[in-house]
Formats: C-alpha cells, sequence, structure tokens
C-alpha cells in the first residue's frame, strides 16, 4: 500500500516537472516558428497532466475502496479489539488471536512471525505439546489452485496448529506476564493494521 501511495507521490510530482520541461523546450523552438502553437502546445501539455493525476487518483482511490471494503466487512478490528478488553486470558484466547495472523508468513521480521512466536512459547511454557502428525487426504491436490494447494502443504514453519489442545487446557488460565504479552501482541497487530490501512 504504501508503496502505490509513494509511486502516486513520485508521478506527481515528476510528470510536472518533465512536462514544464518539455513545454520550455518546446516554448523555445515555437517562439522561432510561432507563439500560437507554443501556446496552443503548453495548454496541451497541461491538459495531459490533470488527466494522468486524474486517472492516477481514480486508480489510488478505487484500490484503497476495495481495502477499505473487505477490511470493513470482515469486522476485524471490531473482533480484535474486543479481544483486547478481555480481563484474564485463557489459551483458548490464543487460538482466537492466531485467527488474526497469518502464521506461514515467510518474513521473520513481520509482525505475524512475532505473535506466531508469542503463541507458541506461552504453549510451550503450559507443557503443551506439539503433534505435527497431519490427517492424511485421498484428495488429489493437483486439482486445487495454486494458492490453495500452497495452503495444504505441511510448512516448515512451527504454528499453532502443530499442537494438541485439549478442552480442559483451553480454560488454562495465562499468567499476568504472558497477558501483558498477549495485550502487546494485540496493539501490535492494530497498530501496524492502522499504519497499512490509513
Amino acid at each position: 500500500m504504501k508503496e502505490i501511495v509513494l509511486k502516486v507521490v513520485v508521478a506527481v510530482i515528476l510528470i510536472p516537472c518533465f512536462i514544464i520541461i518539455i513545454s520550455n523546450s518546446v516554448v523555445s523552438i515555437a517562439d522561432k516558428i510561432d507563439k500560437t502553437n507554443a501556446s496552443i502546445i503548453a495548454e496541451l501539455a497541461g491538459t495531459v497532466l490533470s488527466v494522468l493525476v486524474a486517472v492516477g487518483g481514480y486508480i489510488y482511490t478505487k484500490n484503497q475502496d476495495k481495502v477499505q471494503a473487505v477490511h470493513a466487512e470482515s469486522g476485524w478490528r471490531k473482533k480484535l479489539l474486543e479481544l483486547e478488553i478481555v480481563p484474564t486470558y485463557s489459551i483458548g484466547h490464543l487460538i482466537k488471536l492466531n485467527a488474526f495472523i497469518n502464521s506461514f508468513n515467510d518474513d521473520e521480521n513481520s509482525i505475524d512471525n512475532y505473535v506466531n512466536q508469542v503463541i507458541i512459547n506461552i504453549l510451550k511454557q503450559h507443557k503443551i505439546l506439539s503433534c505435527v502428525k497431519r490427517i492424511p487426504t485421498n484428495i488429489d491436490s493437483s486439482k486445487f489452485p495454486n494458492n490453495v494447494e500452497k495452503i495444504l502443504e505441511l510448512p516448515s514453519k512451527t504454528s499453532i496448529f502443530d499442537y494438541s489442545i485439549e478442552d480442559d487446557k483451553k480454560k488454562e488460565a495465562l499468567s499476568s506476564v504472558e497477558q501483558n504479552e498477549v495485550r502487546r501482541c494485540i496493539h501490535a497487530l492494530l497498530k501496524n493494521d492502522w499504519d497499512n490501512i490509513t
């Protein structure tokens, strides 16, 4: 999203500079030829610039509208804020928190990776054992689109999905330090969302 904004800003700054340079060159050439042609070319350059800026703004606005519509429809922030005000967290809340991240994000410096690591560390502290066994299926995954097939692959990265959490363990309360870390994760997700959406 920030890349698109940067490209639009650069375009808005550079295009007028190029048009001014070209217009000045054309005007100096046209001075030798005819003053009327120079003013027509300068007006045409201004019109072309206006159209380019309008089209760029329209494309950017449409992209933002799509992002905002999907974001509002999911109620992502509202659900995350509701999770934040829970007075006492349990292991079951970690499952809910995991729903807000991409556990398989390959970027080691991403907020998703950080939250995933916090969740895994808390599960280990509560002696919840990893069970990396997956249920085998007889479905031919080659018929799925590439993005679905990738999701179904066994990831090399550990996530909450690799743990067997019994129902009685889901109710086990987190320590105050763990609860504070969960709240920090929620704040980080909200801030990251705010920075990327607005």
